[in-house]
């Protein structure tokens, strides 16, 4: 994947090879094997966090596909339906507005579970009624169905979305943590190789290049312009 965070679990693990090719010279300076071996495991963390963020965010998008397809087809069983009341109870205002008839829909998950549980129980009340349009068992099985489908999609999604928050937070706080550990060691690498432009160009960050970062990915863009050890 292009992106900020990609950069930066590709360039801390150039810098974990840098790292430890001169781990005897970094001890002198207090850049001890207990740090490098953090960085290995923040990235290995990390790159996992990642990995579980993902899922979750195509299973968030997955399910709302499934929602979407479950709302279209519950909104078509209450056309119907509102189309045999308006023509069985024609004339009537009274029980055509109890049916819902021309009044506007937000077809969203909330709304979509509401009307679904409403004409169930019209389905009921007005079920012989209903019977000379057409209106029989499949209909009210078929409402039945797509409430309890519906349902069901819209606790999956909302379990989804925690987890992809989660990970999310988690993913954050590591983020954090890995550009710390790589400036330190940078740092070190500084005081340890001051004068030695070869070797500190070696703990250089990568370079660059074009990168896209996720919606919801942090910008370090801007931390990791500190991080390039000087030979000054």
């Amino acid at each position: 994947m292009a992106s900020s965070l990609s950069y930066e679990l590709q360039d801390g693990g150039v810098l974990l090879v840098v790292a430890n090719k001169y781990q005897a010279e970094l001890i002198v300076v207090g850049s001890t094997e207990a740090d490098t071996r953090h960085l290995e495991t923040v990235i290995a963390s990390l790159t996992q966090k990642d990995i579980g963020h993902e899922q979750a965010q195509n299973q968030v998008a997955q399910l709302t596909r499934e929602q979407n397809v479950l709302i279209k087809r519950s909104w078509n069983e209450i056309g119907k339906i509102r189309a045999a009341a308006k023509v069985e109870f024609y004339g009537d205002k009274t029980t055509q507005k109890e049916f819902h008839v021309g009044v506007k829909t937000h077809e969203n998950v909330a709304e979509t579970l509401t009307e679904l549980a409403y004409v169930k129980s019209l389905t009921t009340t007005y079920a012989t009624r209903l019977a000379t349009r057409g209106i029989g068992e499949t209909d009210a099985t078929e409402i039945t169905t797509c409430y309890s489908e519906l349902q069901a999609k819209d606790a999956g999604q909302e379990n989804a979305k925690r987890t992809q928050v989660a990970l999310r937070n988690e993913r954050d706080v590591l983020l954090k943590d890995l550009l710390d550990s790589k400036r330190k060691i940078r740092g070190s690498a500084a005081i340890c190789f001051r004068g030695n432009p070869d070797i500190l160009n070696e703990f250089k960050p990568l370079s660059r290049k074009s990168t896209t970062r996720k919606s919801d990915t942090t910008d370090t863009s801007s931390d990791t312009a500190t991080e390039t050890p000087s030979a000054g």
